[in-house]
């Protein structure tokens, strides 16, 4: 069974905090709480919470500015985040995306639909970390991999480059060696060609 999520929630409205944590907490996950964008950010980088509950309409850090905070900082960069917020512009909803938000629900909303929805995200958060772990090892194991190709090929480019010298070497000494027998031998061969032997039958020399 999965783990219950770490959820913060950040909202000006207390009242949507506290319905939300209710919710939350019953289903057994942990709940967080920020009243406005930058003690959002603090808490985040603080707590590192699984799922991200963000209002776009907050004093001193609007939403879009605080998504795109927590995006641009590695601690809290993949942490999915779910754009709950009473602006129904479509406009509005796409800034919310691009600013890094997975989802944009429209409030009112059942507090238990927002609490599935969140759930969802976390499922889907827990299997991006567990994809990306086990890219991690099999990129490391595939460079581990390349590397003793590596090694194990120069070691072969190595034997092949000595047992060429080593062949070169062999074949220099059984060269050297048949000009040495063709020197020794050549005189001889020269001579017997210029003094052939006498026919069987002709006389032999009075001396």
């Amino acid at each position: 069974m999965a783990t219950a999520p770490l959820v913060l929630v950040a909202d000006d409205h207390e009242d949507s905090r506290v319905i939300l944590r209710a919710v939350l907490e019953d289903r057994g996950s942990r709940v967080l709480e920020a009243p406005d964008g930058e003690a959002c950010l603090d808490v985040a980088r603080k707590e590192r919470p699984d799922v991200v509950v963000l209002d776009l309409l907050m004093p001193r850090m609007d939403g879009w500015e605080t998504a795109i905070a927590l995006r641009s900082d590695p601690r809290t960069a993949t942490v999915p985040i779910l754009a709950y917020t009473a602006t129904e512009i479509p406009e509005d909803h796409q800034r919310a995306l691009d600013a890094g938000c997975k989802l944009v629900l429209v409030k009112p909303a059942r507090p238990t639909d927002v609490a599935d929805v969140i759930e969802a995200l976390h499922a889907w958060h827990q299997a991006f970390l567990a994809a990306s772990k086990e890219t991690r090892e099999e990129s490391a194991f595939l460079r581990e991999l390349a590397r003793e190709v590596r090694s194990e090929s120069e070691a072969l480019r190595a034997q092949a480059a000595d047992s060429h010298v080593e062949s070169a070497g062999q074949r220099a000494r059984r060269l050297g060696a048949s000009i040495s027998v063709n020197r020794a031998v050549l005189p001889g061969i020269d001579a017997a060609a210029a003094s052939p032997a006498p026919p069987p039958d002709a006389p032999e020399a009075p001396f």
